[in-house]
């Protein structure tokens, strides 16, 4: 028995076909975008390797700086917002809005390359920092002896 050519077969096939296409499309622009995302982040967030970083401008309002990065000071203690934890929240709430042009996959991308080069610090969790003079308080015998 001989079976004829069906188009609607032909067509189903051709959509999966352009389907599969885009879908290797997307997934390199990702990681494309991904790989743009995390060595951008790494030149101008390192802070001793950072050729970029030295020459940001440094702005701050009272105890809150803002620029190179996000840091609240306060009497003996510090709290820095990392920029992993900034650009997930922002990429979060992009994600639930869903519209425009963060639909575009290379953005996605940059955005997730720049989380996970901020998540490759040994540091990436840590959010306050005591000052040595607090420390002093606390432990008196981890305060320098000037001789």
């Amino acid at each position: 028995m001989k079976v004829d050519f069906c188009p609607c077969l032909w067509y189903k096939f051709s959509m999966a076909s352009v389907q599969q296409e885009k879908r290797v499309e997307n997934v390199v622009k990702m990681v494309v975008g991904g790989s743009v995302g995390f060595f951008l982040f790494w030149l101008t967030s390192h802070p001793t390797r950072s050729p970029l970083r030295r020459r940001l401008p440094n702005k701050k309002v009272k105890n809150v700086e803002l620029l190179p990065e996000i840091r609240i000071s306060r009497k003996n203690t510090s709290y820095h917002f990392h920029h992993w934890l900034n650009i997930g929240s922002i990429y979060l709430f992009l994600y639930w809005k869903k519209r425009g042009w963060w639909r575009n996959k290379f953005f996605n991308g940059l955005m997730l390359g720049g989380i996970l080069q901020g998540l490759s610090y040994r540091d990436a969790f840590t959010f306050r920092t005591r000052h040595k003079s607090a420390l002093a308080k606390i432990r008196p015998e981890l305060e320098p002896v000037n001789e």
